[in-house]
């Protein structure tokens, strides 16, 4: 008796099916919380910054450790408005939506930039009670401690941020501080800088930090790098060209230090880092005069007894002579150098807008 003979076109359309409906799709479906990210940073390209916030607060709904959505809210929240203002909303929405953690947590990240940190402490603690999945809460509550530098608390914050989410790039670059700080382990600082950069590539202020920890463990061409990469996104800020003047000094780089030093002085003429690094490159060059000078203005400018030590010393090696017969002849003593000194080498007040 002949076998029948079965359609194989049917038979393979069938086990397809069954496949499928027994949960071995061809690829895997996106999680709702991505697609929705997706959706929000479309939105926010578009210039549509009232529906992107909606749709990263839904992000969070869906996932509260989501590792990018938090940092972009933040970036869109409170367009337009006030730091008062922004407050006002955010208290407001709290009262309103007491369950509710992200406005707490976003009011805390207000707070803490107004250095309030007891209410943003308090803040991040109500948005961890009421959502305790959310990582980008835990990791704020661990920038806090690092700025009341509580770097041990800050460690243990960090590290139970990065249990919540090992993809979150800034609990990753504060765990780096943190470590640094409370245990001055360099070496595992950088390894969490390069990690935060890894999952956030390019981001100015971890490569500022990798550059400086760098700088300070005297591996130069590494802070170089980095901190060329921070300036390079980041021009208009200071204390980044600054840390890359100083690199560039300690590489042996006057000429480039102090053209950096120059265009951070130019960014923001009161700050005071910025005349540091250009009185630190003319006493390299052997030019007291101008270190004096940039040294005076820096102590003007921030009122840090530092900076007038370092101006007396620079002053002194310009006047070493005069100081030297004054203090021979008698002529008043110790007060009468110090005096002769702050007369012959006392610069003009520098003009800013805040000179009295």
């Amino acid at each position: 008796m002949k076998e029948p003979c079965w359609p194989i076109g049917p038979l393979l359309a069938t086990a397809l099916l069954l496949a499928s409906l027994w949960g071995v799709p061809a690829t895997a479906a996106e999680p709702p919380a991505e697609t929705t990210f997706v959706r929000a940073e479309g939105l926010a390209r578009a210039g549509k910054g009232a529906a992107a916030q909606a749709a990263f607060r839904e992000v969070l709904r869906l996932d509260p450790a989501h590792p990018r959505a938090p940092e972009r809210l933040r970036e869109l929240y409170g367009q337009g408005l006030t730091a008062a203002q922004a407050i006002a909303a955010l208290e407001a929405d709290v009262q309103a939506n007491p369950a509710d953690p992200i406005p707490r947590n976003l009011l805390g990240v207000l707070y803490g930039r107004e250095r309030r940190w007891d209410e943003a402490l308090a803040a991040f603690r109500a948005a961890l009670a009421a959502e305790p999945r959310a990582a980008d809460a835990q990791a704020n509550v661990g920038w806090v401690y690092l700025e009341v530098q509580r770097s041990t608390d800050a460690l243990h914050a960090f590290e139970a941020a990065l249990r919540l989410q090992p993809k979150l790039a800034r609990a990753h670059a504060g765990y780096g501080a943190a470590v640094a700080e409370a245990r001055g382990d360099f070496e595992a600082a950088l390894a969490s800088y390069r990690q935060a950069l890894l999952l956030y590539p390019g981001n100015a202020a971890y490569l500022n930090d990798l550059g400086w920890l760098a700088y300070k463990m005297g591996r130069v061409e590494e802070a170089v790098r980095a901190l060329r990469q921070a300036a390079a996104a980041r021009p208009e800020n200071p204390l980044i060209l600054t840390n890359l003047g100083l690199a560039y000094l300690k590489a042996g780089e006057n000429a480039r230090a102090t053209e950096v030093f120059s265009v951070a002085h130019r960014v923001d003429p009161r700050y005071p880092l910025a005349l540091y690094g250009l009185a630190k490159a003319a006493t390299e060059r052997g030019e007291h005069a101008a270190a004096a000078e940039a040294y005076w203005q820096a102590w003007r400018q921030s009122g840090h007894d530092i900076y007038a030590i370092l101006w007396a010393t620079a002053a002194l090696r310009v006047h070493w002579l005069a100081a030297a017969l004054t203090l021979l002849l008698g002529l008043g003593g110790l007060g009468g150098a110090v005096a002769f000194l702050l007369r012959a080498r006392r610069p003009a007040p520098p003009v800013t807008s805040s000179s009295p």
